[in-house]
């Protein structure tokens, strides 16, 4: 999944939420519909990697 191309930025860099729908091939609005802000999409995308 795109979640862990994603996460490999560059230290301290955060994905755009373009990037992180480009990768998941969704719009921008449908990471809305999951995450209200870009904030909690990139602490998800932290969480979800800490626990793989």
């Amino acid at each position: 999944m795109g979640g862990r191309r994603i996460g490999a930025t560059r230290i301290g860099e955060r994905p755009t939420v373009e990037t992180v729908a480009q990768e998941a091939e969704v719009g921008v609005g449908t990471i809305y519909l999951y995450f209200s802000s870009r904030d909690s999409l990139y602490l998800s995308l932290i969480v979800r990697r800490s626990c793989t």
